[in-house]
């Protein structure tokens, strides 16, 4: 979109011919994206809980531990308040 090299139009001046702010030309987005291991942890716990609706972020680590799976509990409940995995008990 942005020529960061143009001969005669400046950075600003395209930034305003577009509408857009000139920060957002500079600055890039983060792709915030899990890693592989995460995705793979993550379709486990699906299988997981498909299985079982009604298991919490500590049942949910212990059986992960079975499996071989080197999690802590700060780890599965983030992932699951990400993948919207709740468990279903009366609060």
């Amino acid at each position: 979109m942005v020529e960061f090299n143009h001969p005669s139009i400046s950075i600003k001046r395209q930034a305003q011919l577009l509408g857009i702010h000139r920060t957002s030309v500079y600055r890039q987005s983060k792709g915030q994206t899990e890693s592989s291991e995460n995705i793979m942890l993550m379709h486990e716990m699906d299988m997981l809980y498909t299985a079982h609706p009604y298991f919490g972020y500590r049942r949910m680590t212990a059986k992960l531990r079975e499996k071989g799976f080197d999690v802590n509990h700060k780890r599965v409940r983030r992932l699951m308040r990400k993948h919207d995995s709740i468990s279903y008990y009366r609060k």
